[in-house]
């Protein structure tokens, strides 16, 4: 959402983010930042299994890579009659829709994932998986029709990027289940 208070590179910035919620098929919620998120970190890792080869160095087999893991935190302040006390608990509601608002678990079923984009560090709408979703309140509370809320609200997700594991090439995927999943992730997700 536009923020006027905002200087315009943070206005454009803030234009290029998106986040939305599926947590199961036919549910979508759109997350409103009040500001630029800020990405915290960045991760990916290989899984190398160690073969029993006697010799001067191990020998390591290549058994696939992590999911690319990301950090992003946002925050609100409850001080305008965009983001108000009503308005922030309806996005953090949406958040955490994701841990409760699912259907998983039987063949063809959908997984619960975030969409994320953000201007070129994240690109073509990724389907991540939420790790851990956390939100630190202040302290300091305010009134506003009748309802109370924190001030200032912090969130952070840590999510891995979710496919149906299948590397480049198309090779057989290990989560063919997840209906609403890519086979493998497109290069811009990398």
């Amino acid at each position: 959402m536009s923020q006027s208070q905002l200087t315009s590179f943070d206005q454009k910035l803030l234009e290029s983010a998106e986040l939305y919620i599926t947590p199961s098929a036919g549910k979508r919620y759109k997350i409103d930042f009040q500001f630029p998120p800020k990405i915290i970190s960045e991760s990916n890792s290989v899984i190398w299994k160690p073969d029993n080869v006697m010799g001067a160095q191990p020998i390591n087999i290549h058994e696939g890579s992590s999911g690319r893991a990301m950090i992003v935190e946002w925050e609100y302040i409850a001080t305008d009659n965009v983001f108000t006390p009503k308005n922030i608990a309806k996005m953090l509601q949406m958040l955490k829709s994701y841990f409760f608002e699912f259907d998983f678990g039987k063949q063809g079923s959908w997984m619960p994932v975030i969409i994320f984009n953000y201007s070129g560090v994240m690109s073509g709408n990724p389907s991540f998986r939420v790790i851990n979703a956390s939100i630190t309140y202040s302290p300091e509370m305010i009134a506003q029709d009748g309802i109370f809320f924190p001030l200032h609200s912090v969130v952070n997700i840590s999510m891995e990027l979710a496919t149906q594991g299948a590397g480049k090439g198309g090779t057989p995927a290990t989560q063919s289940y997840a209906r609403n999943l890519r086979r493998e992730p497109k290069v811009e997700w990398y």
